[in-house]
């Protein structure tokens, strides 16, 4: 016949024994143990009604006649990992058959500070103090009140603190003597702090032994310093803001970010830091949750006044952080000051590259001409970036939007001479077209062409428009003066006076790529109904003047109206691109709606459609900072 394994004869006299210790009206419900949980407690009142208060238990009985082992458990690491990222709190209830007696442990509590590298499980003692008795539930009971109220409140401040100390000395001073400077230290200057003298009041429990110093708020893993004695303190002063560093931990590890923040905010207001932020994985701690809360200043005031040599451990860990945000403005005073730290370490290498990540920066930010400054320190500084074709290219990229066309297209051409990429190749012929080079322009365009599959848009609009030049108007080439256009007689009058066709071509000669000109010329070829000469003079006007939303329109109906029909795909989606949802909403309302074809209605709404979808996919490449 079948036997009853003996390890499951224990394991009910756990649930029985586990049972007989709860109060009557709590309720125990066994669950399936795939993973690690044996069941779950419900609370509920002396009134029989349901309290809300729920939490998990794991039982791990023993029948061993060996004491050593009775009060040790072994858990899984990935148990462990899985009780503390469960909602509901888990208790570690260990059953002992000999003596019929229960230990218990919440497993945030479980500290795996001495475990082996690389081990799979981990061990650890139920202390005496951790065994059952008359007060436990009570105990409990009043922990998941304060558990939940921690996960549904935003701040715990004021925060009440238990100091639990048990040693005899610490800096010459005893007990009694720590928890006063503790005291004067809150009175002074962090007043959202309270002492309670009950343990049952308090949300955070300071424990000092010998050996061991632990800040725990309720539901977190809590802080654990070992061997926090042989730090050399100096004076109790000067160990007092240490325990307040550890709770501002405790605080992250609960979300509650606003209240680590104003302790955080109180430190770095000190002349000198606690002792324990010289631990390089305490401060970057901080440092990233800082980060991660949108706080990048108040990390990077922290990182300032850390020591020279935990700043420089920290440091390429801060970079990647600050790189990875938006808050550019703390990304800059951090390289600012890299690049004084550098210049006064003399060392050039280091200094090139931080001005030319600071230019990159300031060229994202729109701040071109400081980029430009920067840009051209990193070449003054580091050598190596003068064979480097990209910092020429960046440059260009900034004098571009600058205006500064002529600097550009230099730049742009000692780029490509050091390095040929499609990219700037039809970058370098966009800035020939804003120079005048429109057959030099044209020609680097179809060189791209030649080599790119996928042309996009942007390109294909500025290829027709300067085809139109040559061959409509006859100018292969001219020194734009675009100032000198705009000042003309003729541009002067257009608001308030009428202009002829022959007045605004002669503006041309200074500037055919003028859009004021190009605009009214598109007005005059459209009431001649010559729609595709006024589909180019539209068209100009959008290209050069990129959100001219009248511009954009009025040269897609032109298109709809002439031969340029085969634009019409790339008026729409550049439009849409330069100009955004305004672009649709005119197109749909001024045109689309007034439709009586439903077949064609239906594909142009498709069409629309398939342009907004892609914008949201992947981007032309069109010139923006």
């Amino acid at each position: 016949m079948p036997k009853r394994p003996k390890q499951h004869q224990v394991e009910d006299l756990s649930i029985i024994a586990f049972k007989s210790k709860l109060p009557r009206e709590w309720v125990y419900r066994e669950k399936d143990k795939d993973y690690g949980i044996d069941g779950e407690v419900e609370i509920f009142d002396k009134d029989d009604s349901a309290t809300g208060l729920i939490f998990l238990v794991q039982l791990k009985s023993t029948d061993s006649m060996d004491k050593n082992k009775q009060q040790r458990v072994q858990l899984s690491n990935e148990s462990i990992n899985y009780y503390k990222e469960l909602e509901l709190p888990t208790l570690i209830v260990r059953y002992v058959e000999k003596t019929d007696t229960i230990y218990y442990k919440w497993a945030y509590k479980i500290d795996r500070y001495k475990m082996k590298k690389d081990a799979k499980s981990f061990s650890f003692l139920m202390q005496e103090n951790e065994e059952w008795n008359s007060e436990t539930s009570a105990l409990l009971h009043n922990e998941l009140e304060k558990f939940r109220k921690i996960k549904k409140t935003n701040t715990l401040l004021p925060l009440n603190i238990y100091l639990d100390f048990k040693f005899t000395k610490f800096l010459n001073c005893n007990s009694s003597t720590v928890k006063s400077h503790i005291r004067e230290y809150i009175q002074d200057k962090l007043n959202f702090i309270d002492i309670v003298s009950n343990y049952e009041d308090a949300f955070c429990i300071v424990n000092m032994s010998k050996d061991i110093l632990s800040t725990n708020i309720i539901g977190s893993a809590g802080n654990i310093i070992h061997d926090y004695h042989i730090i050399d303190y100096k004076s109790i002063e000067n160990f007092v803001p240490n325990i307040f560093i550890a709770i501002t931990m405790n605080l992250f590890e609960l979300g509650k970010g606003t209240d680590a923040l104003k302790i955080i905010k109180h430190f770095v207001s000190l002349e000198d830091l606690p002792i324990f932020l010289e631990q390089i994985d305490i401060s970057l701690y901080l440092i990233e949750h800082l980060i991660a809360m949108h706080e990048e200043q108040e990390a990077f005031k922290l990182w300032l006044l850390l020591s020279d040599n935990v700043k420089e451990e920290i440091k390429p860990y801060l970079n990647i952080l600050l790189v990875k945000t938006k808050s550019l403005d703390t990304y800059e005073k951090f390289l600012e000051e890299e690049i004084h730290i550098s210049i006064k370490n003399n060392d050039n290498l280091l200094t090139g590259t931080f001005c030319y990540n600071l230019a990159n920066i300031l060229h994202n930010n729109n701040r071109h001409k400081e980029a430009i400054k920067y840009y051209n320190l990193a070449l003054k500084y580091n050598k190596n970036y003068c064979k480097r074709d990209y910092i020429y290219k960046e440059i260009a990229g900034s004098l571009f939007l600058l205006r500064k066309y002529n600097s550009a297209s230099k730049y742009y051409k000692f780029g490509i001479e050091l390095k040929e990429e499609l990219k700037t190749i039809i970058l370098y012929a966009d800035t020939l077209m804003m120079i005048g080079e429109y057959k030099q322009s044209l020609e680097y365009m179809e060189i791209y062409f030649d080599k790119k599959t996928d042309v996009e848009e942007e390109w294909i609009l500025k290829s027709f428009i300067l085809e139109f030049l040559m061959e409509e108007l006859n100018i292969p080439s001219q020194k734009r003066s675009y100032e000198q256009a705009m000042q003309t007689d003729i541009l002067a009058k257009v608001a308030t006076e009428k202009v002829s066709e022959e007045d605004l071509l002669s503006v041309l000669n200074i500037d055919a790529l003028s859009p004021l000109a190009w605009y009214n010329l598109g007005q005059i070829y459209l009431k001649q109904k010559n729609f595709e000469r006024a589909m180019f003079g539209f068209l100009i006007t959008g290209l050069i003047n990129d959100l001219d939303l009248e511009a954009w329109y009025n040269a897609f109906i032109c298109a709809i109206s002439s031969e340029g029909i085969i634009l019409l795909e790339p008026i729409l989606r550049v439009g849409y691109y330069k100009v955004g949802e305004e672009f649709i909403r005119i197109v749909d309302n001024n045109f689309i709606e007034k439709i009586d074809d439903d077949k064609f209605k239906t594909e142009m709404y498709s069409l629309l459609d398939d342009i907004v979808n892609k914008k949201d996919g992947e981007e032309p490449i069109i010139r923006i900072s």
